[in-house]
């Protein structure tokens, strides 16, 4: 955990683990934190996720006019591409960019 809190940080810890808490900064921002994964909340509407593996259980996750790339199974393809305007039911894996 940091080493340096200020005085108006708010946070719970884990009794038995040291690297799980979670803090309310003084700037409105939350950090959560358990061992090597992290989520990071900024006031401004950002979030940063930090972890080896993310997994997202949703029928549809949609992101304005983009949806998840169903079809990527590499790091470098995209993870989000341009929807193709059907219902999550309507789509097959040649729909995606894969």
């Amino acid at each position: 955990m940091t080493d340096f809190i200020p005085a108006r940080t708010t946070g719970i810890t884990h009794l038995d683990y040291d690297d799980s808490y979670v803090l309310v900064r003084e700037d409105g921002s939350v950090e959560i934190r358990a061992g090597l994964s992290s989520i990071l909340l900024h006031p401004d509407g950002t979030i940063i996720l930090n972890a080896n593996s993310v997994k997202i259980v949703s029928e549809d996750l949609e992101w304005n006019d983009t949806t998840f790339n169903l079809g990527a199974v590499h790091p470098k393809q995209p993870a989000l591409i341009k929807a193709k305007g059907m219902l999550p039911s309507e789509r097959s894996l040649s729909d995606y960019n894969g």
